[in-house]
């Protein structure tokens, strides 16, 4: 009975350890994860964009010191973005004006095209969103659900930033998927929640090898004491 009090003991004492221990993880850890991949991402879509941007206020010297004309500038401009890729080239800068309307984009076919009514299925209108914020703001993100090349019939969430040069009237945005965010952030929760299954076996083993250890020494002292006061030597 003894035996079986200090095995509980012990193994109470060890649960308590490993739940705060994934309190811990689940309340701090894994959201911090999460913010900081979702940081870095946000930072990586600035790049790009901040790059053609430099670009475009280049283009705008050389057009206001008589260097190039403005039709010039332009066609220059959209062939240095059309060359800018990134991501391992699965990623790209469009640029639309401030009316909505593709003045470049990978796709050819949306070259001229109005975009200011398109929507995503939960009715974002993500062009118009852009370029409303960043017309305002001077830059800013939108987020939108947006099927992969790979799977058109399954939007997923995506972020894109974007900046307006009001020079040439053109907003430069890119965007990326954050959907992978929120499966790296589920790997390591199920990797914890697998850790804290094969600890919290070691820990029921752990617990009866140590009630083992701590009773039978008593034990023993208990018999002697017991032997000596029955005269037993």
């Amino acid at each position: 009975m003894k035996n079986t009090s200090i095995f509980f003991r012990i193994m109470a004492m060890i649960i308590v350890v490993v739940l705060l221990f994934t309190l811990f993880v689940f309340v701090w850890v894994l959201p911090s994860i999460k913010d900081g991949l979702y940081q870095e991402r946000m930072i990586a879509l600035r790049a790009p964009v901040e790059m053609v941007n430099t670009l475009l206020d280049s283009m705008q010297a050389k057009v206001e010191n008589n260097i190039i004309s403005k039709d010039e500038a332009k066609t220059k401009i959209i062939e240095i973005v059309s060359s800018l890729k990134y991501d391992k080239g699965k990623n790209y800068v469009w640029i639309n004006d401030n009316k909505n309307v593709f003045v470049y984009h990978p796709n050819k076919k949306l070259i001229g095209l109005d975009y200011s009514d398109k929507a995503d299925l939960n009715g974002v209108r993500y062009i118009y969103e852009i370029t409303k914020i960043t017309t305002e703001n001077g830059e800013g993100y939108v987020e939108y659900s947006f099927p992969k090349p790979d799977n058109p019939n399954l939007p997923l969430l995506k972020k894109s930033f974007g900046m307006y040069n009001r020079y040439w009237n053109y907003v430069v945005a890119t965007g990326a998927w954050i959907d992978d965010i929120e499966k790296s952030v589920d790997d390591i929760r199920n990797k914890v929640l697998i850790g804290m299954f094969f600890v919290m076996i070691i820990s029921i083993l752990i617990a009866y090898f140590m009630s083992k250890t701590i009773i039978n020494p008593i034990k023993q002292v208990r018999d002697q004491i017991l032997n000596m006061s029955e005269g037993k030597f």
